[in-house]
């Protein structure tokens, strides 16, 4: 157990004194983060300064990431000469070293930065053994109890006599909800569509791949940010009916292309990545259109349900 701690200090130091960090446009002078140490649900403040390469604008972020390991709060720019300082607010809520998400500054692509948010039960090796003693007066528990009980279920018990608009108010907010990752994603591909002949090919993958990786995750509450671009195929299968198995093939060969693009130093062509664009807003159309089968599917055997339990 010794051994193991002493490992993962040493893990801590090594990422700490020498943060991992990838820019496309700008060159990392150094990145700092107050407080040094952090926890999960801590504010943090990340600072980041970089020297701009000649030519690369620096402009502030037009998006700011979602993510549901995380929040950030703020990003900010502050301009010193020829240097910039990159200001980043967030509150981790995961332990563990995870990838920060990619942001886009202009013409400088901020990514591949590596945080880790410690723990204060790994920290003492203890385990939570819940609130100990009385902590209310005789009473107090129950009094509690009942107001709360009203304000949230009080709501709840006057919805579920109203029938079909529960129904429909559930419907809506389940619809709702499954369309907002698409609308986002569609707007990221419309964007690189437009700046296709602006950007190089590396910042072009980089981007593409993360957002897909993003709208999957949050699409299909399944991981697709930590695995492996070979394991995506694996991961959609399970999503998928099998019939979808060529187009998934054909994105798994995409993504890999785009791993060598962007650590490979392989160059892209303008016809290949409106190829790529497709590949991907293809199955994205057709994971939109497969939820909503399954989701109406779902109503239609709950309605059946009903109508026999009333039989």
């Amino acid at each position: 157990m010794k051994v193991i701690r002493c490992i993962a200090g040493l893990v801590l130091v090594f990422i700490a004194v020498f943060p991992a960090a990838a820019l496309e446009g700008a060159d990392l002078k150094e990145i700092i983060y107050l407080p040094p140490d952090f926890y999960v649900g801590d504010r943090v403040e990340m600072r980041a300064i970089i020297t701009p390469q000649p030519g690369m604008r620096v402009l502030p972020a037009r998006e700011i990431p979602v993510q549901g390991w995380m929040e950030i709060h703020d990003v900010q720019l502050h301009s010193d000469s020829a240097s910039w300082e990159i200001r980043i607010t967030f509150t981790p809520f995961a332990a563990g070293t995870r990838t920060f998400p990619v942001i886009i500054f202009g013409d400088v692509v901020f990514s591949d930065v590596k945080l880790h948010t410690k723990s204060i039960l790994q920290d003492r090796g203890l385990e939570f053994f819940g609130i100990k003693g009385q902590l209310f007066l005789p009473g107090t528990r129950v009094a509690l109890g009942i107001a709360v009980a009203v304000i949230l279920f009080g709501p709840l018990l006057l919805l579920s006599f109203t029938g079909r608009l529960n129904r429909g108010v559930r419907r809506f907010i389940a619809v709702h909800a499954g369309r907002r990752p698409y609308k986002r994603f569609s707007r990221v591909l419309r964007d690189l569509k437009d700046k296709n002949l602006h950007m190089s090919s590396r910042k072009f993958y980089i981007v593409l791949s993360e957002e897909f990786r993003a709208y999957l995750s949050n699409r299909t509450d399944r991981d697709f940010l930590t695995i492996t671009s070979s394991e995506i195929g694996e991961q959609l299968s399970r999503v998928f009916p099998a019939q979808r198995k060529t187009r998934i093939n054909k994105l798994v060969k995409m993504m890999q292309q785009g791993d060598l693009i962007k650590f490979g130093g392989v160059n892209a062509a303008k016809k290949q990545r409106e190829t790529d664009l497709e590949i991907v807003s293809g199955i994205t159309r057709e994971l939109e259109e497969y939820m909503e089968t399954e989701r109406q599917n779902a109503e239609g055997a709950s309605r059946t349900k009903r109508k026999a339990k009333k039989a």
